[in-house]
């Protein structure tokens, strides 16, 4: 009888102990499971990556073709408004020409008129 009040009380404790080994157990499983799931997600978005590769390979040289148009336009765009300022600059020059022109005549007319009036 003695030993059946000592197993009686030891019951509770070892269901205690069973109730935590197996909760424990129990949770260890599920993060066993929620590890495994988070390595097949990893998995599959590497694969994603690694399929995208070819198209990172596609997007640089696309990149680099952009840079050279750039470039190239860069140069134009140099040439071209070098181009203008050397029209602007003949412009000006040309019209600086006309204006000293135009006063040279107009000097010339008004001696032609003094001398005209002279006489």
């Amino acid at each position: 009888m003695e030993t059946l009040m000592n197993n009686c009380t030891l019951f509770p404790i070892l269901s205690g102990v069973g109730g935590a080994l197996l909760g424990g157990f129990i949770l260890w499983a599920w993060q066993q499971m929620r590890f495994q799931n988070l390595t097949e997600q990893f998995q599959s978005q590497t694969n994603l990556l690694e399929l995208t590769k070819g198209e990172k390979d596609q997007l640089n040289k696309r990149h680099r073709e952009l840079q050279e148009k750039v470039s190239v336009f860069r140069t134009k765009e140099y040439q071209l408004t070098n181009e203008a300022t050397e029209w602007r600059d003949n412009f000006l020059a040309i019209e600086h020409q006309c204006k000293s022109l135009k006063e040279q005549l107009t000097n010339k007319e008004r001696e032609f008129g003094r001398s005209k009036n002279r006489q």
